[in-house]
């Protein structure tokens, strides 16, 4: 798992975003807002899994080749976190949910594999940098129009927080 995940993983964080949840072959990760967009720095991060998926898209085990298909969903809106602690204050846990969280999984679950599939409100802020096709109510990406993998600019900060589920 980490052969697959590792480099995915890592993309996330060059592009300053973290990953909240991993749970068997899923993933899930929040851009937080600051000094560059948050829907910005996910879509580099999205595009850069995507284009690392399509030259990886076999894992050599010892029990043969296995194709990684991953399905990449891309949300913007709120976040919220919290960690909640036992009464002895011995045990925590920690939890990320919301309409970001939740349109990102939904996202998620309309794309093939090896797609990036992102949500109207997701396309309002990247949309001058990429173009798709529509999938029911979601955009599937297909091209970026800048090279977003290595262009800086300076945006305003938002309150609110991309998301890239994955699966």
């Amino acid at each position: 798992m980490r052969t697959v995940f590792d480099p995915l993983q890592k993309a996330v964080y060059a592009h300053g975003g973290f990953i909240t949840t991993s749970a068997g072959d899923a993933f899930a990760a929040v851009f937080p807002a600051n000094d560059l967009s948050a829907a910005e720095r996910s879509l580099a991060a999205a595009w850069s899994i995507r284009e690392y998926l399509a030259s990886h898209c076999e894992q050599e085990a010892r029990y043969g080749s296995f194709p990684i298909g991953v399905k990449l969903g891309l949300a913007y809106g709120e976040a919220q976190w919290g960690i909640v602690q036992s009464d002895d204050e011995e045990r925590a846990t920690y939890y990320f949910r919301g309409a970001a969280i939740d349109a990102a999984a939904g996202a998620e679950k309309t794309a093939e594999p090896r797609n990036l599939v992102i949500t109207p409100a997701a396309f309002r802020e990247i949309g001058e940098l990429a173009s798709g096709e529509w999938v029911d109510d979601h955009l599937r990406v297909i091209a970026l129009h800048v090279d977003i993998l290595g262009w800086e600019r300076t945006a305003i900060a938002h309150r609110q927080h991309a998301v890239i589920s994955g699966h």
